[in-house]
């Protein structure tokens, strides 16, 4: 039924019963005690929605930002979109929930030649991927400190998982096709901050 509601056809049965148990089996870190398979329905929010609103935000301020943490920093290849104003909407594929911690997951298809960090490393900065979960975890940061009483980012943060499905496979566990980051509190701090300080200034 699935494989129909997503135009797949019968014959792509098996390939795709593997790359799902693949990835539900394979460890997420290298002790090996985590595997999305593990997790209980409670534990998980799929497809989170949300919304930042957005006040005169400049393309400048932005890298400006950004630019103060090396890892992230966009020298050579500054975002350009001017001045924007709105809303930013999103949705992220899976936040879960273990040993106390709150985490992002997301899915990625890319078809690499390897799956080892070093490319994985290579795709999310050519993709802006490491930008989308800084955005996704500003969202997270918000949403937590809605919901949870005394929450602090370094008590309930675990960090971020982007999962490249085809390299994923138990036997290679967190070597392959997983990568993993936990952006400091201060870069989240201050992206959350200049979405607050926009705002402040077109109030």
């Amino acid at each position: 039924d699935m494989l129909e509601r997503f135009a797949f056809g019968v014959e792509w049965h098996d390939e795709v019963i593997k790359l799902v148990r693949h990835v539900l089996d394979t460890p997420l870190e290298p002790k090996g005690g985590l595997k999305l398979g593990g997790l209980n329905n409670s534990d998980q929010l799929r497809e989170m929605e949300f919304h930042f609103p957005l006040g005169d935000i400049s393309d400048h301020r932005f890298n400006q930002v950004l630019n103060v943490w090396e890892e992230y920093g966009r020298q050579g290849r500054e975002l350009s979109f001017g001045q924007i104003k709105g809303y930013l909407k999103g949705f992220i594929d899976l936040i879960f929930c273990y040993e106390g911690k709150w985490y992002i997951a997301d899915y990625k298809s890319n078809r690499l030649n390897h799956y080892s960090r070093s490319e994985l490393k290579r795709a999310i900065h050519d993709h802006d991927y490491d930008l989308q979960y800084l955005i996704y975890t500003v969202a997270l940061h918000r949403y937590l400190q809605q919901r949870l009483h005394c929450y602090d980012f370094e008590s309930h943060f675990g960090g971020v998982y982007y999962l490249f499905l085809r390299g994923m496979t138990p036997m290679t566990g967190a070597e392959q096709g997983v990568w993993f980051d936990r952006p400091s509190r201060q870069v989240i701090e201050a992206l959350d901050d200049l979405l607050i300080e926009q705002r402040n200034e077109d109030a």
